[in-house]
């Protein structure tokens, strides 16, 4: 028989007496193939001796898939039992095979460590751990951390074990071994969201089943700015923000990038329809970062659209004007406010400078056609409400417009 590549197939299985087709990917995304039986027994019994570390790991895979769906009743796993769970012992044994061969790879170490746990529970539902399951376990999580020097998953995977193990029965109640698991599990968990910031909530929400203490919480944070922003957009969502907003307050000063902490802090004040109060903290931490454009953008347009007060709005966007005159951003709003504020003649000049530079600006022509159309300049509007549809065809407010106005133009010229 020909050589087969482990790579090409699926191992399907249907076991005597039963309808149920039991197949494992090899390799994703490798297309399906069926073997005979007699194909599949070669193949198999050819890769058990293979020196490839890889198609043990694919077999270990296969066979504990096999035992998801292989029914066996039995209270402990043992030699004399072998029968009634031979795919259990299979997986092990290849999961055993590949770390033997390639002793460096995490992804061996924490497939074997987490199988083990895994069918150690599904065996002994109710039973302490066994000490050297446990130590077994810890030790391939070890081994997966060390030998990896930038994944995410031996990190996330460990500590998300020792999580577990903390909610367990064997250990909730000894607390001096149940801190040392949590402290662990937390060091881990923030090692593994350094690598991956997507990792965060998961790691809260796993942290804070144990605890609601906002200095504890935080210690699984690593130090950046963007990861406290959704910290606290967390404490915000669960209800405890009110609770913690003053220790968030307090912590913004140990840190040299402030900015996010202040975001989050605002953003939940607007969301209440404080915006005053959030005024106020932007207005603090410019005077801590006085050339920090994007703050003052946001504080002047909360100050005229929000709070309305529309003087003090322009009077901070002329400031970040004088910092940055050619800001394309700043031109644009500063040119908005004036034509809210009823200063349609200067309005319309700014955002000329803004077109003069962005041409395909649709906005501007939009708003230049409104303050043309305020001061009675009907001709200019059209050209400009036209020039806006012409860079933005998909827009039914500016084709309303330019349509009441052509209604004006034709009633006035009756």
């Amino acid at each position: 028989m020909p050589q087969k590549n482990l790579k090409n197939y699926n191992f399907p299985l249907q076991e005597k007496g039963s309808d149920n087709l039991i197949t494992i990917q090899a390799i994703p995304p490798f297309p399906v193939k069926r073997l005979g039986e007699s194909e599949l027994l070669w193949e198999l019994n050819r890769l058990k001796n293979s020196s490839n570390a890889e198609h043990h790991f694919v077999l270990a895979q296969y066979f504990a898939k096999l035992q998801n769906n292989y029914e066996a009743s039995i209270s402990q796993l043992t030699t004399k039992n072998e029968e009634k769970f031979p795919y259990e012992l299979k997986a092990l044994r290849h999961f055993k095979r590949a770390i033997t061969l390639n002793p460096m790879c995490s992804k061996y170490h924490i497939s074997f460590a987490e199988y083990l746990d895994r069918i150690y529970k599904k065996r002994w539902q109710g039973e302490k751990y066994s000490p050297s399951i446990k130590k077994e376990v810890m030790q391939h999580f070890g081994f997966a951390i060390k030998t990896d020097k930038e994944w995410d998953h031996p990190f996330r995977a460990y500590g998300n074990w020792l999580f577990s193990l903390a909610g367990s029965e064997e250990i909730c109640n000894e607390n001096d071994l149940l801190k040392q698991t949590i402290d662990l599990a937390v060091a881990l968990y923030k090692e593994a969201i350094r690598r991956n910031n997507s990792l965060l909530l998961e790691g809260i929400e796993k942290y804070n089943a144990f605890t609601n203490n906002y200095d504890e919480l935080k210690k699984i944070i690593p130090d950046v700015p963007q990861l406290y922003y959704s910290f606290a957009k967390y404490l915000q969502k669960n209800g405890l923000w009110e609770i913690y907003e003053s220790n968030f307050y307090n912590d913004i000063r140990s840190h040299t990038e402030r900015f996010l902490f202040y975001k989050a802090m605002v953003e939940y004040l607007c969301q209440n329809k404080r915006p005053g109060e959030g005024v106020s903290l932007l207005k603090e931490y410019l005077e801590y970062a006085p050339k920090d454009i994007p703050a003052r953008l946001w504080v002047s347009k909360l100050l005229f659209y929000d709070v309305h007060d529309k003087e003090e709005g322009i009077k901070v966007l002329e400031i970040a004007l004088q910092l940055k005159p050619e800001d394309l951003d700043i031109l644009f709003s500063y040119g908005k406010m004036l034509f809210h504020h009823g200063k349609y003649e200067e309005s319309a000049e700014i955002l000329k400078r803004v077109l003069s530079r962005d041409t395909k600006r649709h906005e501007a022509c939009f708003l230049i056609g409104q303050s043309y159309e305020k001061l009675f300049k009907m001709s200019e509007a059209e050209d400009y409400y036209e020039q806006a549809i012409s860079l933005n065809p998909n827009s039914t407010e500016y084709k309303r417009y330019l349509i009441r106005l052509r209604i004006k133009l034709k009633t006035n010229q009756q």
